[in-house]
């Protein structure tokens, strides 16, 4: 059966004089007999008022503020105590009248909804406040806002359960004394009970009281003489009330954390109660508000579900008259910004001395207890207190809040434990008051409230960053140090504090500053979206980027870096660096402009006026066809500084011309100084630049003063020399210019022709073929160091016997690289064939002609040549018994077809000459034969003199085509030796060894010259070939063999090295006689 009773919520009689209107009839549906009773309604709220969840209820809220029964027990907590009635005493002292005035008032009715909100609301400085008191105390509060309220002041506190519990120590009597003359008070005696000051000076004692209000002190004292002083009763309902409020109506968080603290303190001013007392009440209201926001079921399960619907009902109630703080700053960056600029928002300073006014009002100044560096310690659940102060927020980000702006451990009645008594939620209410990690804040504006805007007052510190998304506004007012960066991926993050470090701002974000954000040394800006400085200019001493799609509202005044690839709307006075493709409204430069971006060039805009100061630079890349840096200037530019040009990677064109600046408004001044972009990257470019009424130009030139400054070998100077006669759109002498010194070298080598110098040295060491056929064939028919008696032969005429032979050789070879040359490669093959006849006994006479081909390259300067010769000669050949004299005579035609290839930067020529040419020379040998056993040994010298002419010719395929004149070279050469011949009968009779060792030296000039000329005009040169040997071993081995008496083959190795280059041939002799 269900019946209906009035009850008490948990029965528990109130003190008198303390809790009037506690035992408030509720009506309860009880599903049994009343003293069965679980559960009773409050409105659509259940409460659990069973003995079980008072029991709960009391063992946490007496737990919550435990740290009071320990005071005595420690030095810290003794301290306490006497700071503590020295702040009491201090604050009944000193009280206005106007704190007298409210202290009375306040203490009545204290647990009835209406009453109590009157109290609080009239603390409240605002609009809303006078609206919210006067329907406080018209009754007209929402029945849901009081249900709400009776849950607790009627219900759920344990008040009574706590003031018991702790007067059993006696905390105060035992800390203070009793003073004389109330043997019927309460232990934990109330500061008139105790202090003498306070007791001596009643306000009936102080003028200017007013009688009624001196009365009502009385009656109070009197009243709770016996009732124990902590905590405070009415401060737990203040705060209570206060906190239920700040929940349904969070745009009144912080005005009301502030009134429940005044509250507070108007028991301290009746001197009924000491800070500590408020303190505790402070706690106790804050531990049971957040059992019943987290629907704890010992308190009840369904209280903190009511929360949406209460608010809206007050917020219907007050209408316009309540408002998300700034609510008008919201819907963008022009609102945002003019809230910015009118100064909408407290200062950094007034916000800091607020929070630290109310540190001190909650704390009272007391002196901590235990160790003050302890971690933060959020209580389970306290997020549920600032839930809808931060909607935008997740659960773990609102303990992330509290933690960053709780109160430092060891503050008046911490337990180093729970945290109760750490937390500051009128800090809390003022957002994050550190960032350990990065914290990202996403705001749907759509959805209204602070979603739409919201303003965080605290100094934020700490190691993380800030992301702010979504579409809504963020202000943030305190002096913030946080370490990891700023993002503003969406919506606006507005700044009336201050802020440093690394700011990035999205395509969808923006960020207003109100003149405390700087980029700092080290730090960074990255602006892909809007940036607005509205008062004063943004300051930049670290790096900014402003890219393509970022606008900057305001002027910039930088010593850092800027890269501008999109709108300053602003003047921009630079100091430091400034690059990118943008436009600014106009530019004051005193440090380094460089238009375009890392690795290109590009266009820098100025809407207006530019001007350029003494001290400054204007750095101006400039790149192939005529492509360069550029500023252009809408109005007019003021020339001042040096200019220096900076020469693109890879290729340019000479002769190039650069417009590096346009102003459309005209020039005045110049340039100071103009810098040599090429340096050693283009050592042989020079520049000039001209200055008109609207433009500057830089023309780039070559620079023949460098090109013939001797920077080279002998070769590359001469060429280097004959260019620089060209004009100067001349393509050698301009492709010439793009080049450093490296490729330089090469390319002039190239450009030398080499070849044909080299051509006289091949036909000087070539001759040596030759005469080593004819003497090889003189010693092979005198049988020298041969292999037995000779063929025997049929006298055409009385005495004449005549021999017809032929040798056949083939050399290949090289001349080393000098400083001056390229390395010379050569082989050639070709044959000797003659006839001869002794004349008389011991002389001999013959003639001979040859045929050879030769190939001959400069790989390194990529030229080759082919050689086709034809010779003639006569010989004779003179015995004197061991004597023997070989002397002789030849001269040779020579036609050469040569091939080259010129590369440099752009420019590319093939190349191909045809030139004739002839060799004459004159040789002779003496000698003499020592037998040695079967061995014969023959010491020789020889001389020859031989002379190579080239003709005249001229190549073709290009402007590096060469015009070459006639050249000769002629030496005389030393040879002297020793032979060596041996038969191998062990073998055969008819084979024999045969050997040499000599020395030949060149007596004349070993460096081949020919005197050249570029084709296309210009003087000629003169160019060095790859040298002769002037030194040169000689090695020969060989053999021989008869095959009977008219026929003779001669094999042999000879090899030749020189100083600078070695050759290395075969040779196979055969005769004949007839």
């Amino acid at each position: 059966m269900t019946r209906t009773v009035r009850v008490a919520l948990f029965g528990i009689a109130a003190r008198t004089g303390l809790l009037p209107g506690a035992a408030l009839a509720l009506t309860a549906s009880l599903a049994a007999a009343p003293s069965q009773a679980q559960t009773a309604q409050v409105g659509s709220i259940d409460v659990c008022i069973s003995a079980t969840c008072a029991s709960a209820q009391q063992a946490g809220q007496i737990g919550a503020v435990s740290a009071f029964g320990t005071l005595l027990s420690t030095q810290g907590g003794r301290a306490l105590l006497d700071a503590n009635m020295a702040a009491v005493e201090a604050i009944y002292a000193t009280s206005t009248p106007h704190e007298k005035s409210i202290a009375v008032p306040n203490s009545e009715d204290i647990f009835d909804p209406p009453a109590i909100s009157d109290h609080i609301w009239k603390m409240v400085p605002t609009e809303t406040g006078t609206v919210m008191a006067a329907l406080s105390e018209a009754e007209l509060l929402p029945q849901s806002v009081v249900d709400l309220l009776n849950v607790p002041l009627n219900g759920t506190l344990q008040i009574g359960a706590i003031k018991d519990f702790y007067s059993t120590a006696n905390i105060y009597g035992r800390a203070y004394g009793l003073l004389p003359g109330h043997p019927g008070a309460a232990l934990d005696p109330r500061p008139y009970l105790t202090s003498a000051a306070i007791a001596d000076m009643p306000w009936s004692k102080i003028a200017g009281v007013p009688e009624h209000l001196a009365d009502n002190q009385k009656e109070q004292w009197q009243e709770n003489e016996a009732q124990p002083a902590f905590q405070s009763g009415h401060t737990t309902a203040g705060y209570t009330t206060a906190l239920l409020y700040a929940v349904l109506l969070p745009e009144q968080y912080q005005p009301l954390m502030a009134a429940a603290q005044d509250f507070g303190v108007s028991r301290n001013v009746l001197g009924l109660h000491y800070p500590t007392d408020v303190i505790g009440g402070r706690i106790v209201a804050t531990y049971d508000m957040v059992q019943l926001l987290s629907n704890n079921p010992v308190y009840s399960p369904n209280f903190g579900d009511a929360i949406a619907g209460a608010s809206a009902d007050l917020h219907a109630m007050l209408g316009s008259t309540v408002s998300t703080p700034y609510a008008s700053c919201a819907g963008g960056v022009a609102n945002a910004a003019g809230c910015i600029a009118e100064g909408t928002f407290p200062d950094a300073s007034s916000l800091a001395a607020a929070n630290a006014a109310h540190i001190a009002a909650i704390t009272y100044g007391l002196p901590s207890v235990g160790p003050t560096t302890d971690a933060p310690i959020v209580p389970l659940n306290a997020e549920t207190l600032i839930a809808t102060r931060f909607p935008y927020l997740s659960g773990e980000q609102r303990r992330d809040v509290l933690a960053s702006t709780e109160l430092p451990s060891g503050v008046p009645l911490d337990d180093h434990a729970t945290g109760w008594a750490r937390l500051n939620l009128y800090a809390a209410a003022g957002g994050y008051g550190s960032f350990e990690t990065d914290v990202s804040v996403t705001m749907d504006a759509g959805r209204g409230g602070f979603n739409a805007i919201d303003f965080w007052g605290n100094d934020i510190d700490g190691p993380g960053g800030l992301i702010k998304a979504g579409s809504g506004t963020l202000v943030l007012g305190g002096t913030n140090s946080y370490q990891g960066g700023t993002t503003v991926a969406g919506g606006v993050l507005a700044l009336s504090g201050t802020l440093g470090g690394d700011l990035t701002i999205g395509e969808a974000g923006a960020f207003i500053d109100g003149g405390g954000y700087q980029v700092n040394p080290g730090a960074s800006l990255i602006n892909d979206g809007t940036f607005v400085s509205v008062v004063g200019p943004l300051l930049n001493a670290g790096v900014m980027v402003n890219a393509a799609g970022g606008t900057v509202i305001g002027d910039v005044v930088s010593s850092g870096v800027i890269e501008n690839n999109g709108l300053i709307s602003g003047s921009v006075t630079n100091s430091g660096r400034l690059a990118g493709t943008g436009t600014m409204a106009a530019l004051v430069n005193a440090g380094v402009v460089a238009p375009g971006t890392p690795g290109g060039l590009g266009t820098l805009s100025v809407s207006g006026a530019a001007s350029f100061t003494a001290g400054s630079v204007y750095e101006a890349g400039i790149g192939a066809s005529g492509q360069s840096d550029r500023i252009a200037v809408g109005g007019a530019a003021t020339l001042g500084g040096a200019l220096e040009l900076v020469a693109a990677p890879g290729a340019l064109d000479v002769p190039s011309s650069y417009t590096v600046l346009v102003a459309s408004g005209g020039i005045t001044g110049a340039f100071s100084s103009v810098n040599d972009p090429f340096g050693s990257v283009y050592p042989f470019l020079d520049l000039s630049v001209d200055t008109t009424t609207t433009t500057v130009t830089a023309s780039a030139v070559p620079d023949t003063a460098t090109l013939t400054s001797g920077w080279g070998t002998e070769n590359q100077n001469a060429v280097a020399a004959a260019l620089a006669d060209h004009p100067e759109a001349d393509r050698l002498l301009t492709a010439a210019s793009v080049l450093d010194y490296e490729t330089a070298g090469l390319a002039f080598d190239q450009l030398s022709g080499q070849i044909y110098p080299a051509t006289l040295t091949v036909m000087q060491n070539r001759s040596a073929t030759l005469r080593g056929a004819i003497g090889d064939r003189l010693r092979q028919a005198d049988d020298a160091l041969g292999s037995g008696a000779g063929p025997a032969t049929a006298a055409l005429a009385p005495g004449l016997e005549p021999s017809v032979w032929m040798q056949g050789y083939g050399y290949w070879g090289d001349t080393d690289a000098s400083a001056n040359t390229a390395e010379l490669t050569q082989d050639t093959g070709g044959f000797v064939a003659g006839a001869d006849a002794e004349l008389t006994d011991g002389l001999r006479l013959g003639f001979a002609g040859g045929y050879g081909s030769t190939s001959y390259a400069q790989p390194a300067l990529g030229a080759s040549a082919s050689m086709t010769s034809w010779d003639l000669a006569v010989y004779a050949g003179a015995g004197l018994g061991p004597l023997a004299l070989r002397f002789g005579g030849a001269y040779g035609w020579q036609d050469i077809s040569t091939s080259r290839t010129v590369t440099m930067a752009s420019f590319g020529d093939a190349l191909s000459g045809d030139v004739d040419g002839s060799t004459g020379q004159l040789f002779a040998e003496v000698s003499h034969e020592v037998a040695l056993g079967i061995t014969r040994v023959e010491p020789f010298a020889g001389l020859a003199y031989v002379a190579a002419d080239l003709d005249g010719a001229g190549e073709s395929g290009g402007a590096a085509a060469l015009a070459i004149e006639p050249g000769s070279l002629s030496n005389t050469y030393s040879t002297l030796g020793l032979r060596f011949a041996a038969p191998l009968p062990i073998l055969s009779e008819a084979l024999s060894l045969r050997g040499g060792l000599g020395w030949r030296y060149a007596f004349g000039d070993v460096s081949p010259v020919s005197t050249v000329a570029f084709a296309a005009g210009g003087d000629a040169f003169t160019v060095v070939g790859p040298a002769i040997g002037r030194n040169t071993a000689l090695l020969d081995l060989g053999a021989s063999y008869r095959f009977g008496q008219a026929l003779a083959a001669d094999i042999s190795y000879s090899g030749a090295f020189s100083d600078n280059g070695q050759s290395n041939g075969l040779n196979g002799l055969l005769s004949v006689r007839f």
